[in-house]
C-alpha cells in the first residue's frame, strides 16, 4: 500500500524538527493548532530524490492516523489485514463498506526521530474487525495522543488502549463485550 511507503512525506518537515517543548503530542500538533511555532520547515520535498526528506521507513499495514512526536520518538498507529488493496481514494460513485472477514492486526510503533529506525513495534489486538471500513478509510483512522508519560490509541470499534512510553499496555476499554454485531 502507498500509504506505507510514503509515511516518510507525514514526518519530513515539522515533526523531525520537533523537540523538546514543541512536541508534537496530538492531530494537528500542540493545542490542536497544526503550527510548528519558530522553526524552520521545508515547503518542498521530493521522496524519489531525497530532498528535504531525512529518513524513509516502511510501515506495514496502512492507516489514515497522523504520527505524534515526543522527545526523540515518533509514534505511528497502524492496522493490518489482506484487503488493503482494496482502499480506493478520490471520487468515485459506489461507496457501499468494505465487508472484511479475515482477521486485521492493529499495531503500535516507536521510531527513532533522528534515524527513523523501528525501536519497538506492539501487536495491540489481533481480530475480525467488528465494524465494516468504509472503502475510502481503513480501520486505523485516528491519530495516537501522548501527555509525554502515556500514549492513548484509538482503534475504532475495537477500543481505547493505554500504554506507557516504552509501548507496555497499561488498560484498555474494549468497546463490545458481546460477540461482534455481525454474529
Amino acid at each position: 500500500m502507498r500509504t506505507s511507503v510514503t509515511f516518510a512525506l507525514l514526518i519530513s518537515s515539522a515533526c523531525l524538527l520537533l523537540g523538546g517543548p514543541n512536541d508534537w503530542p496530538q492531530f494537528r500538533g500542540p493545542k490542536a493548532s497544526g503550527v510548528a511555532e519558530g522553526f524552520k520547515v521545508p515547503i518542498s520535498w521530493n521522496v524519489e530524490t531525497g530532498e528535504n526528506v531525512r529518513w524513509k521507513t516502511r510501515i506495514p499495514g496502512s492507516a489514515h492516523s497522523s504520527p505524534i512526536v515526543w522527545g526523540d520518538r515518533v509514534y505511528v498507529q497502524t492496522a493490518q489485514g489482506p484487503n488493503y488493496a482494496d482502499l480506493k481514494v478520490g471520487l468515485y460513485g459506489n461507496i457501499a463498506s468494505v465487508d472484511e472477514k479475515d482477521e486485521q492486526s492493529w499495531r503500535l510503533l516507536a521510531l527513532d526521530k533522528a534515524t527513523g529506525k523501528i525501536l519497538w513495534n506492539k501487536l495491540v489486538l489481533k481480530a475480525v474487525p467488528r465494524v465494516k471500513r468504509h472503502t475510502k478509510a481503513t480501520h486505523c483512522n485516528s491519530t495516537p495522543a501522548t501527555d509525554g508519560k502515556y500514549i492513548v490509541a484509538f482503534f475504532g470499534s475495537e477500543g481505547l488502549f493505554c500504554f506507557d512510553m516504552n509501548g507496555k499496555l497499561l488498560w484498555n476499554c474494549l468497546l463490545y463485550t458481546s460477540p461482534s454485531p455481525r454474529d
